[in-house]
């Protein structure tokens, strides 16, 4: 089975703070597990940056949703490549509210300055090791809304 990583940045249409995100995330979850998706979704004022991972098609199907999703504008694809292996394979879709906003833009500008150098057999760019990193340190934190 060959696996994709997605990630891409949008910003919200309507507010998702409170119930609409907890209903966003449980509705995400639970079809991500029905089609062995795996990722995280990093937040902060309006602003998302999500990875995806997981069978080629179902990735590729689902982004395809969220670009037609009326919820989200402005919605840029920094990267679909084929992975060897899944980065976030313990989340559905983890979540974490990002508390600075000029962090998801640096993730998008050290994408858009590395486009052109990823590794493709582990899409490993400066953004993608940004997202990675932001991560594991708001897991170390307890940041992180679990599955």
């Amino acid at each position: 089975m060959e696996l994709r990583q997605v990630v891409y940045a949008s910003h919200e249409r309507f507010p998702f703070e409170g119930l609409g995100l907890v209903a966003l995330l449980s509705h995400a979850r639970a079809r991500n597990a029905a089609h062995g998706i795996t990722g995280v979704l990093l937040y902060a004022d309006g602003a998302f940056v999500q990875c995806l991972e997981g069978p080629a098609a179902a990735v590729d199907a689902l982004f395809a949703r969220i670009e037609r999703d009326p919820r989200h504008r402005d919605v840029v694809l920094l990267h679909a490549l084929p992975v060897a292996r899944r980065h976030f394979g313990a989340w559905w879709m983890g979540c974490a509210r990002v508390h600075d906003f000029r962090v998801l833009a640096r993730i998008r500008d050290e994408w858009d300055a590395a486009i052109d150098v990823l590794d493709h057999d582990d899409a490993l760019s400066p953004g993608f090791v940004l997202v990675k990193s932001i991560w594991e340190d708001y897991a170390r934190a307890g940041l992180i809304e679990r599955d």
